[in-house]
């Protein structure tokens, strides 16, 4: 839009801010993103850390310093007879400490300042993983001691969002939703229908692409009803042609029926996973 003439003009540039959107967007989005783009980078203390900094974290840290201390003013809202006065709740103590890093930064203070960020980086993450090895995590599986304990506890924690699992698909861009339904639904099709061709051919025509799809088809449904999770692929893989075909192998070394006994391997996985389940084995 702007091509032929903002070139031309001798205007020193530092940042370039480059801004990709589909023509499927909300009124004056790209606009708006802009605007911020245009308003944080006016800041001469983001500026200095945009400049200097040579990890993606501090640049995330500094931008939230930066929203955390401005006063969002909404356009055209704002009268040129109104006049801002200082909050006096403000806490004078809340400093952009990641700012402050480079308010008077010069190239030798760099290994500085970098040292000192990836050190305080570091303890958070430490401290973090400690959290998570001590189980205070929220969302954590935790043993109850009953039977199917911990599957009601889950059906407890999930069931007020399982609604909004399936309905979400309605709401904001219904293109989008659309697109994923049928890139999901077609990358799992074709897996079926490929390892389903191979598996014909390893199986001697025991099984083939219409078992695989049928049994895709019903699993599927089933694990995304019950589960909530209607964007899960549940189709055949290497390793499941690969289970199939030593399965197949060991069936015929013995005289065994394939199907039959195929079937009960289903069983008892059946069994075995209802087991874990009802001991709380995920808990470990």
């Amino acid at each position: 839009m702007l091509y032929p003439e903002v070139p031309d003009h001798p205007v020193p540039v530092r940042f370039l801010f480059v801004l990709l959107n589909s023509m499927d967007n909300y009124p004056g989005e790209t606009f708006r993103i802009g605007r911020a783009i245009g308003a944080l980078l006016s800041d001469e203390v983001f500026q200095k850390v945009a400049l200097h900094c040579e990890e993606r974290n501090t640049l995330v840290d500094a931008v939230d310093e930066f929203l955390s201390q401005i006063v969002v003013i909404p356009p055209a809202k704002c009268s040129t007879e109104a006049r801002w006065t200082r909050d006096e709740g403000a806490d004078e103590s809340a400093v952009r400490h990641v700012g402050m890093l480079y308010a008077n930064f010069s190239h030798e203070d760099r290994l500085c300042s970098q040292a000192f960020y990836s050190e305080e980086f570091d303890s958070n993450k430490r401290i973090s993983m400690a959290g998570q090895h001590s189980g205070l995590e929220a969302g954590q599986p935790t043993r109850t001691g009953q039977l199917f304990g911990g599957l009601v506890q889950d059906i407890r924690q999930k069931l007020p969002w399982f609604p909004s699992d399936f309905l979400d698909f309605f709401r904001g861009r219904l293109s989008q939703s659309l697109a994923c339904t049928l890139v999901l639904f077609l990358a799992n099709l074709s897996n079926i229908i490929t390892f389903g061709a191979v598996m014909e051919r390893s199986l001697h025509h025991q099984m083939a692409s219409i078992e695989n799809i049928i049994c895709g088809a019903l699993s599927g449904v089933v694990f995304g009803m019950f589960s909530g999770q209607p964007l899960n692929i549940l189709s055949a893989t290497g390793p499941t042609l690969i289970f199939e075909r030593i399965l197949y192998d060991f069936c015929t070394a013995k005289h065994w029926e394939f199907l039959p006994f195929r079937l009960y391997v289903g069983v008892w996985m059946t069994f075995y996973l209802l087991l874990l389940v009802a001991t709380d084995a995920s808990a470990l």
